[in-house]
């Protein structure tokens, strides 16, 4: 069963009961529902310090100085500049992307 057979009037013909239907959803703006995110402000901190504690208890096999002698890299300190360039553009994309608004 559909919306309009639901709400229907057998008195007033099709056409007046759907611009009756439009003035009243104009006339009433929808207030817009502001709710509480838990996964941004609750989970995204929880994930982080498990990730954390996590981490703490990993031995490093390698450092990135011997991944660099590995390769042959001459200018160590502009390949770090531009490893941490990556790490900060991937960051500022994974923020924006899941502080955007998935209203679609």
């Amino acid at each position: 069963m559909c919306a309009m057979q639901r709400n229907f009037v057998p008195n007033q013909p099709l056409n007046q009961q759907l611009q009756q239907q439009q003035s009243q959803q104009q006339q009433q703006p929808q207030q817009p529902r502001y709710h509480f995110r838990w996964p941004i402000y609750v989970g995204v901190p929880l994930v982080v310090v498990a990730f954390l504690w996590f981490v703490s208890g990993i031995e490093i096999a390698f450092a990135f100085a011997d991944i660099m002698r590995t390769l042959g890299v001459v200018a160590t300190n502009r390949y770090v500049l531009l490893a941490c360039l990556g790490i900060a553009c991937v960051t500022i994309l994974l923020i924006v992307k899941s502080l955007k608004n998935h209203s679609n």
